[in-house]
């Protein structure tokens, strides 16, 4: 008999040994993985040396050298090697991970330039040159504005001291910056080094990060411009270094965490958390694509019905996050906000307005008028994907799970908050202190936030709850009428898994999962790969693993196998397509829907246009066109002439 089994799980990023230690020789062993850790004679878990710092110890691979002291391996003619932290900052400051972070950098400056860029196009051909002149620190300080979201404006004058803050953070180049971070650090990282254990690579992209967000810092921060305005001669306009350090080191620190350690930290998470995010990434896809397809027909076609110049459509990349999370906020039916404090009651009159009624709220019907039916609609068909994405990411058991809907509100409530409150609202705030030399006296402060209000947060929670519920129930109906667009809106890899009944988590099976055991004849360690079967036994002598029974000559896995803990695809019959009378009345239904909100929506558009044809706007421009035409003797058919007397009234 022996000892009681003890399961365990082999790193899935091993870290090579350095190139001068010899190569491990392997009697007698087929090429296997080799498997996790075993307790030394005096109990001690020992870790290979290629699995730096995993939390689960691993045993020395079949054919290396048995470990000599606590800590580390000592291989014949070779000293200890460096800890895991020591060994992936060595790597960082070689060649190829100073190029790395080289890159990293540059993309994160190249997002904010191209954004500055584009805004600084769009502002020289706006009235606003007149206040901010377009001149060549104008550049940075945009940059610093894209990657902090935040301006400090300062000036004084013979009695006072003016400081102002305006924060609205443009998401576009810090979510580029994020994506080309993600995709550099993917690409790189099997030549810069960084392919190591989850506590080094926290540690080294944390490094990095900083790195990176200091250098921008230094290239943004020290730019300033001045500016006329507020009854100030001059006025100082710098960027945020605080904000712009902070942000990008979060932005790359995510990146490159994710892309780095994305497999390995995975592995570490509880099943649920993984199933959770993943939930959360196509719920964040399909919601993003639906609604930022429709943000930018609704944007162009805005500036081009409005004549706002063609280079505002360049504000787009720009703020094409901002909008989005804008319209998920009012196309959940909630609405807009504006908090301020008394002394900045004056300062609101040159914000939009808000329904008409101070200190109210706007909602889309407020702001768009009867156009903010083609936001529902939009919203509508942003649901339904969402549900068909969510929902072929959960197991098909053949029966809806009712105790898996609730977590993703929750969570979408909790980061609804922190996106809602902290990343999307527009901020203004000031102080004027007076001069000594003025007599003193008490300064004021002022402050106006404009941002999403608490039925905006509520409501968020419905509609992702509603998402949740159709997705148990959408992905099978879809299916069963049109497998077409279960594919293109949950994805073809996505769709295949669910169908064939292997998609949500399971145990991973690209870890090889051993047990562990001690022969009670000899005392040595016994390692059987629960996978294949194969048996490892340890030399004593030389500490080398040999496998005793091959996985050709071993039983087939029991039950605690990997083979019996994956999911077998005929376990769970196909679902049924719909017959084909009921495939018709679906399509009639489906249909005859299409036409009333085609109808319904060229109604909509229709009676804009009209409106607008036939506004005051356009009485009154067609009534100065007649005055420059030499005819102000025929008035317009809405002007009602008015008697001497009632004009004195007046």
């Amino acid at each position: 008999m022996t000892s009681g089994p003890e399961t365990g799980s082999f790193p899935a990023v091993p870290v090579p040994p350095p190139p001068s230690a010899p190569a491990p020789q392997v009697p007698n062993v087929a090429e296997a993985p080799p498997p996790p850790p075993v307790p030394a004679p005096g109990g001690e878990l020992w870790p290979h040396p290629n699995t730096m710092g995993v939390p689960v110890a691993a045993a020395a691979a079949p054919g290396a050298p048995a470990p000599q002291a606590q800590g580390g391996y000592v291989q014949p003619g070779q000293v200890a090697q460096a800890s895991p932290l020591a060994q992936t900052f060595t790597a960082w400051f070689r060649g190829p991970g100073l190029t790395s972070t080289a890159l990293s950098l540059a993309i994160v400056l190249g997002s904010a330039a191209i954004s500055a860029i584009l805004m600084l196009v769009a502002m020289s051909t706006s009235e606003s040159t007149k206040t901010f002149p377009t001149t060549f620190s104008t550049l940075p300080l945009l940059m610093g504005w894209s990657l902090g979201g935040q301006f400090v404006m300062s000036g004084s004058n013979s009695y006072e001291t003016i400081t102002l803050t305006f924060t609205l953070l443009p998401m576009g180049a810090l979510t580029a910056a994020g994506i080309g971070v993600f995709w550099l650090a993917r690409r790189r990282a099997a030549v810069d080094g960084s392919a190591a254990p989850l506590v080094p690579t926290l540690a080294r992209a944390g490094a990095e990060a900083l790195a990176v967000a200091l250098v921008a810092c230094l290239v943004t921060a020290p730019f300033s411009m001045t500016a006329t305005m507020m009854g100030l001669k001059v006025m100082t306009v710098s960027s945020s270094a605080l904000m712009t350090i902070l942000l990008v080191t979060v932005v790359v620190f995510v990146a490159l965490v994710v892309a780095r350690s994305g497999g390995s930290l995975l592995e570490r998470l509880p099943s649920p958390v993984v199933q959770l995010g993943r939930e959360l990434g196509a719920l964040s896809t399909a919601l993003g694509v639906v609604l930022g397809i429709f943000i930018i027909v609704a944007y162009i076609a805005a500036v081009l019905i409005q004549g706002s110049g063609f280079a505002s459509i360049l504000l787009l990349p720009v703020l094409l996050p901002n909008l989005v999370l804008l319209a998920l906020g009012l196309g959940s039916l909630g609405g807009i906000t504006l908090d301020k404090s008394e002394a900045a009651a004056a300062l609101a009159y040159f914000l939009p307005s808000l329904g008409g009624e101070d200190g109210g709220d706007a909602y889309a019907w407020t702001w768009f008028g009867s156009w903010s039916i083609l936001l529902f609609a939009a919203m509508i068909v942003a649901i339904a994907a969402a549900a068909l994405r969510v929902g072929v990411r959960r197991a098909r058991t053949g029966r809806t799970e009712w105790q898996r809907v609730w977590q993703l509100p929750l969570v979408s409530l909790v980061l609804g908050a922190i996106v809602f409150y902290g990343l999307l609202p527009l901020r203004f705030s000031g102080a004027d202190t007076p001069m000594r030399s003025s007599g003193g006296g008490a300064g004021h402060y002022m402050s106006l936030s404009l941002q999403p209000n608490a039925l905006t947060f509520f409501l968020l929670g419905v509609v992702v709850a509603i998402i949740s519920v159709l997705a148990e129930l959408l992905p099978l109906w879809v299916y069963s009428s049109f497998p077409a667009v279960l594919q293109l809106a949950g994805g073809k890899k996505a769709s295949a898994a669910w169908l064939a009944g292997t998609s949500g988590v399971a145990p991973t099976s690209s870890a090889q999962q051993w047990a562990y055991s001690t022969d009670p004849a000899t005392g040595a360690s016994i390692a059987t790969d629960l996978a294949t079967g194969a048996v490892f036994s340890m030399d004593p002598a030389t500490g080398q693993w040999v496998e005793t029974t091959p996985a050709s000559q071993a039983p087939a896995p029991g039950p605690g196998g990997a083979a019996a803990g994956a999911t077998a695809v005929g376990d769970l019959p196909e679902p049924a397509p719909m017959s084909a009378a009921s495939r018709k009345k679906v399509i009639l239904g489906l249909s005859a829907f299409g036409v009333v909100v085609a109808l319904v929506v060229a109604g909509v558009v229709g009676l804009n246009v009209v409106n607008g044809m036939r506004g005051p706007e356009k009485a009154v421009e067609s009534y100065l066109t007649l005055l420059s035409e030499g005819k102000a003797s025929r008035p317009p058919r809405w002007w009602t002439p008015v008697s001497p007397t009632t004009s004195a009234s007046c």
